[in-house]
């Protein structure tokens, strides 16, 4: 949050003194040029992402100015992903990563094939946002939660369904490691002591070919969701 704060500060300032060089005409710096549609574009886009007004496109019509107002446009523009299955309270964004040109997106709570909240999973090109997949859990239940946890490392995405039957014990979790490009399921993993409520994928990582999973609700030592961490 602080870091969004600092980003947004310094671009306020920015255009701030944008606004105080194109209101006072600075001499030397081009007056009389005509503004260009891209510098109009810009103002326009920079006044709708932070709510501010920006001097008319008259105003702002120095060289200075039009590389500024296109430099903040080009700064707080924005793609923006959606789910391909939305649905009330799909919870499409519960998980994010990113690596590379490749986004990908949990939504923990989609319906999947009349199952509630048995989850999605969805890989996007970061540049294009166009989708590339769509993950499903190879095991889809009601309340899995498929893609509560995703991880991504070069081409193999790790996504975590914590609340999974495994083997007759509610909520003991699954993980499940996917070829980014093509989708395919590359294996499942499990708790090596599975437990009911165990949450075995709540969270999970991969760094190169290590996999590490969280299950905070099974039990460690005799003591109730002592947890457990696992490297695979």
């Amino acid at each position: 949050m602080q870091g969004r704060i600092g980003v947004v500060v310094v671009w306020v300032v920015v255009l701030i003194a944008v606004m105080a060089w194109a209101s006072a005409g600075v001499s030397g710096l081009g007056a009389g040029h005509a503004v260009s549609r891209g510098a109009e574009k810009s103002a326009l886009v920079v006044e709708r992402k932070l709510g501010l007004v920006l001097p008319s496109a008259s105003a702002a019509s120095s060289p200075l100015a039009r590389l500024l107002l296109n430099a903040a446009a080009t700064r707080v523009s924005v793609d923006e992903l959606s789910s391909p299955n939305a649905q009330p309270e799909g919870e499409f964004g519960t998980s994010v990563v990113i690596s590379g040109t490749t986004v990908v997106v949990g939504a923990s709570r989609e319906t999947v094939s009349g199952l509630g909240d048995a989850g999605h999973v969805y890989i996007f090109n970061a540049k294009t946002g166009a989708l590339i997949s769509t993950l499903t859990s190879p095991n889809a239940q009601e309340y899995g939660e498929f893609g509560y946890s995703v991880a991504i490392s070069g081409t193999t995405v790790v996504v975590g369904a914590y609340g999974e039957t495994v083997s007759g014990q509610s909520g003991a979790g699954h993980v499940y490691i996917f070829n980014a490009k093509t989708g395919a399921l590359i294996s499942t993993l499990t708790s090596p002591n599975a437990q009911a409520g165990g949450a075995f994928g709540d969270s999970v990582a991969i760094s190169g070919t290590t996999v590490v999973v969280g299950a905070y609700g099974e039990s460690a030592f005799g003591l109730s969701a002592g947890g457990h961490v696992y490297l695979l």
